[in-house]
C-alpha cells in the first residue's frame, strides 16, 4: 500500500502492532514533529515505492533533516513526508506472505523467509522457502494480514506482505503491496508477452511450461 501514513493509521485503528510515526507537508510541522520522536527513526516519501528516499536518522539533526525533508517532498506523488520508528529486526529476518485473494477465499502459498543485508536492509541476501515457522506464530500473522486486506475491502489478486515479529512475539506488517514488482508491473508484462511470442515461433503452447513472470 503505497500511501505510507494511510497504511500505519489503519494498522493503529485495527490495534495492530505499529511504529511511533508521524507526517507532515510542511517543513515546520515536521521538523516540530520529529524532535519529539524517539530516535533512531526513518525518514521517506508518504507515497513512493521501492524504498527511495528511505534514510535513517539516529539523532536529531535538524539540517539533514531540513535537507532530506525537501528532497522526499520532491519525490512524493502526494507531497507528504513520514517518520516513524526505526525497528530493529531480529537477526534480519524477515516473514514474506503472498496469499491470493478471490473473493471470500484465500491462498496461503509463496511464503517464505528473507535474511535482509547487514549492509543495506533493503536488500534480501538470501531466502527460505518454504516458510516454516510454528503453527501459533502463523496464526497470529495470517489473522493480522486478514483485519488489514478486509479493512480495505480487497476482493481479488494476490498481495505481496512484509512482516517481521519481535523478541517478545509481536507481529509487526512492515508494509503490503497489492502487486509485485511495484509500479514496475506492467514493464515486466511487456517483456514476458514478448518472450513468449519468441516462443511460440518455435514451441507449441502445450509444451511451454511457464514458471514465473520473473
Amino acid at each position: 500500500m503505497m500511501n505510507k501514513q494511510e497504511f500505519r493509521q489503519l494498522q493503529r485503528e485495527l490495534g495492530l502492532n505499529t511504529p511511533e510515526f508521524v507526517y507532515a507537508s510542511n517543513e515546520e510541522s515536521f521538523l516540530e514533529q520529529v524532535s519529539k520522536m524517539t530516535f533512531p527513526i526513518i525518514v521517506k516519501p508518504g507515497q513512493m515505492s521501492s524504498s527511495r528516499g528511505v534514510k535513517v536518522f539516529n539523532s536529531f539533526d535538524k539540517d539533514n533533516l531540513r535537507e532530506h525533508f525537501l528532497l522526499c517532498k520532491g519525490i512524493s506523488y502526494n507531497d507528504v513526508v513520514c517518520a516513524e520508528q526505526y525497528f530493529e529486526i531480529p537477526d534480519r529476518v524477515v516473514y514474506e506472505f503472498n496469499p491470493f485473494f478471490c473473493g471470500d477465499k484465500v491462498i496461503w502459498s509463496g511464503s517464505m523467509l528473507t535474511v535482509h543485508s547487514r549492509y543495506c536492509a533493503e536488500v534480501p541476501s538470501g531466502s527460505s522457502w518454504p516458510m516454516s515457522i510454528p503453527p501459533q506464530m502463523r496464526r497470529k500473522a495470517e489473522n493480522d494480514i486478514l483485519k488489514v486486506l478486509k479493512a480495505t475491502d480487497f476482493k481479488f489478486g494476490e498481495v505481496d506482505v512484509e512482516s517481521f515479529f519481535t523478541p517478545d512475539g509481536d507481529f509487526t506488517i512492515l508494509e503490503i503491496n497489492p502487486r509485485r514488482c511495484g509500479g514496475g508491473m506492467q514493464k515486466y508484462i511487456k517483456y514476458s508477452s514478448h518472450i513468449y511470442s519468441i516462443y511460440l515461433k518455435y514451441f507449441a503452447p502445450e509444451d511451454i511450461h511457464v514458471y514465473s513472470i520473473d
